[in-house]
């Protein structure tokens, strides 16, 4: 899927974001798919990735399922809660970030990593405060 969306806009011009290969693979209001490249300077002894690049690509997706909601000029991550289930390994890795709820100044949101076999690897629950 080519995107012109908001959030490639961001993927490609955010400082932090543009660190890491990402394919929108599916958007729409409150949801969003993305496919990344898990780079070689991701990994720890043993072909795994590094937990705290787990981290920041929720962070980022996170975001970017805040961004698909209207009229949303900003997000900042007041809270992110991790559950590593299994070592991420393989070439890419798929993160699926849904707004459960959305309350005035505030976005609750679920995360999921899933490896190239569709195994959930890691969840995650956050919170994004909201600026309109």
């Amino acid at each position: 899927m080519v995107s012109t969306s908001r959030s490639k806009v961001l993927l490609e011009s955010d400082n932090f974001m543009k660190n890491f290969k990402i394919d929108i693979l599916s958007e729409k209001q409150g949801e969003i798919t993305l496919k990344i490249l898990l780079e070689d300077r991701f990994m720890r002894i043993g072909d795994v990735v590094n937990g705290g690049i787990i981290a920041g690509l929720f962070d980022i997706s996170g975001a970017l399922s805040v961004f698909t909601l209207p009229e949303v000029l900003n997000a900042f991550t007041l809270s992110l809660n991790i559950s590593f289930l299994i070592p991420l390994k393989g070439e890419y890795c798929t993160i699926t970030s849904r707004v459960k709820k959305e309350g005035g100044k505030h976005a609750f949101i679920d995360i999921a990593m899933d490896d190239p076999m569709e195994n959930t690897v890691a969840t995650a629950h956050g919170i994004w405060a909201i600026k309109r």
